[in-house]
């Protein structure tokens, strides 16, 4: 049987796999369990007009004249109370004190604030105007009777459970759970609790009883299966009689000991697929024994993590009645480059992260089909073409999410400001050829003109010819030229930086609200003393001695200037400033 691809050995999975049974299960257990049934909603919520706080229901036409020098008076017939009988209707000059959630009476369209009203004997004086529809809840407002509240297929998390129970739906019809046995085959394994230094342990069956039951089924293991056709065969044939879906791992390759396919058979288990073009992974093999599933995983820990995560999980949810079990595709920028070997689909496990750039994904270091250290860590698994064996920085490859991805958070921002002529760019140069030995710098300069695609060049014919962006790129660099009507935003160029930038220095911009350094030249004038900017933490000055109330610090004093901004702006790492002794060694 050959080897196929990803995507075939997928369609199949979903051609040989359908949702189970269903049973109904108390509300209190329904928490992760997939829904099996549209849920309509029987009646309006709210099932009444009510008040959205505390105050005085009233005509908003009676009040359209109050304020707080000419208050309005009206005359108090009563209260509502939430949970309470709808009031009588109220009429013109009358009103009625309400609680949260209390029912508006007929002819009310408002209510009136506790606080903006004064109560004396049976009267109420209001000392605002308010708009009919003010502070009222509508009923049918967040849902109409018949309207579709949850759909067959969801899995039900605890904001879906109060939406039942909003409705009074005490059982809840659901999928029935995939139930899984796992084994895993070697004479040389040893169980957990025998575990050593030198011992082979058992961590796949653990392992594959966890991620069955992060994927919703029912899951407990039979523990170690020896390398004997009899024994194989006798613990299949009863795994297979007991459990919608068997899991095992090593054993299904083709080397001496590997008996596992060949006493599927025996049974009479048919092979859908044996082998699947993907590394690490590819001896995987899925059979039908009846109506159970029965997938061969191989041996190393991060192979049959691997080839669980990318086919076994999908099925398990399907089995389990997901409404979408697909693969969360998705496309990502690489940000480091990769080698492999052309020939076979490589899945490798990266972090992806959310920044300025969109989506972005980042290898992982030490991987391996033996080794789970990558695993672990890995919050999305990147699929490299078949074909390919290099991929570039930048290089967009499919990726498969499985958890959120690291969110970016903007780097330290600095302004470098000053008059002109005062040595700003100067300042800029030598800040980043000093932190640039151990951060990554992005440089931001804001000016009225720049020649980066003059005329004759084909970027400027680009331009010209109506493109609103232009990208371009050369071995190791590349940039970003974007039409706009309108004066570029920091913020906007801030969002088109790398998300690996560690720092950035800004010139210019000096009306923008980033902390700002302002460099003071031999004249001693300085824009945050004549308040045309603020924001300026700190100043560099040209001038001698500067009375402020800032750090200020000599033009030349270099490695005060660094020692500040490092303390202040660009810790190291683990949150604390490398020592100066260690910063001077580095230089």
């Amino acid at each position: 049987m050959r080897r196929i691809s990803l995507e075939q050995a997928l369609e199949l999975l979903r051609q040989h796999t359908a949702p189970l049974g269903r049973e109904p299960v108390a509300l209190d257990d329904a928490l992760g369990r997939t829904l099996a049934h549209d849920v309509v909603a029987p009646w309006d919520l709210p099932t009444h007009t009510h008040a959205a706080m505390d105050g005085f229901a009233v005509r908003a036409n009676d009040v359209a004249p109050a304020s707080a020098d000419h208050p309005v008076e009206l005359a108090l017939s009563g209260a509502s109370h939430a949970g309470g009988p709808v009031p009588a209707a109220l009429s013109p000059g009358q009103t009625i004190a309400v609680t949260t959630g209390g029912p508006i009476p007929p002819g009310a369209d408002a209510v009136v604030r506790m606080e903006d009203t004064q109560t004396m004997n049976a009267a109420v004086h209001v000392t605002v105007s308010v708009e009919p529809g003010r502070n009222i809840r509508v009923a049918g407002e967040d849902t109409r009777a018949g309207d579709r509240v949850l759909s067959r297929g969801a899995v039900l998390d605890g904001i879906a459970i109060g939406v039942l129970a909003s409705f009074g739906h005490t059982l809840v019809e659901v999928y029935r759970r995939p139930q899984v046995v796992v084994t895993s085959c070697g004479d040389e394994l040893v169980g957990v609790e025998r575990a050593h230094e030198n011992a082979v342990v058992d961590s796949n069956s653990p392992m594959l009883v966890a991620m069955a039951r992060e994927n919703g089924a029912d899951a407990l293991s039979l523990g170690i299966a020896p390398d004997q056709a009899q024994a194989l065969r006798e613990l299949f044939d009863r795994a297979t009689a007991q459990a919608d879906v068997v899991l095992t791992s090593a054993g299904a390759s083709v080397g001496e000991r590997d008996l596992t396919r060949a006493a599927l058979q025996a049974l009479g288990a048919e092979f859908v697929f044996a082998g699947v073009a993907i590394r690490p992974g590819k001896p995987i093999a899925y059979a039908r024994r009846g109506a159970t599933h029965v997938f061969c995983l191989p041996g190393n820990p991060g192979a049959a993590a691997m080839t669980f995560e990318l086919l076994v999980g999908p099925a398990l949810r399907r089995l389990g009645g997901a409404r979408d079990v697909a693969l969360p595709w998705a496309g990502a920028g690489l940000t480091a480059p990769v080698t492999k070997r052309a020939g076979l689909q490589h899945a490798i496990w990266t972090n992806a992260h959310l920044g300025g750039n969109g989506l972005t994904v980042e290898p992982l270091r030490r991987q391996g089909s033996a080794s789970l250290n990558a695993a672990v860590n890995a919050n999305a698994i990147a699929l490299l073409p078949q074909a390919a064996n290099a991929l570039l920085a930048g290089q967009h490859v499919s990726l498969v999410r499985r958890r959120p991805p690291i969110v970016r958070t903007r780097p330290p921002v600095l302004g470098v400001v000053g008059l002109s002529n005062t040595g700003k760019t100067t300042l800029m140069v030598k800040l980043i050829e000093r932190l640039g030995r151990r951060l990554r710098i992005a440089a931001v300069k804001h000016g009225h003109r720049f020649d980066v695609d003059r005329p004759g060049k084909d970027t400027f014919r680009f331009s010209a010819a109506g493109a609103s962006a232009v990208a371009f790129a050369s071995p190791g660099q590349r940039g970003l030229l974007v039409r706009t009507d309108r004066a570029p935003q920091l913020d906007e160029v801030l969002a088109s930086l790398p998300d690996d930038i560690e720092f950035v220095l800004v010139e210019g911009y000096k009306l923008a609200s980033i902390p700002k350094l302002e460099v003071i030249g031999p004249n001693g004038r300085s824009l945050a003393a004549e308040g045309v900017i603020g924001g300026v933490v700190g100043f560099v000055s040209r001038a001698g001695t500067v009375a402020v109330e800032q750090p200020c610090f000599d033009a030349d004093d270099l490695d005060g200037i660094e020692d500040w901004l490092t303390a202040e702006f660009v810790p190291s790492r683990d949150g604390a400033p490398p020592p100066r002794d260690a910063e001077k060694q580095d230089r």
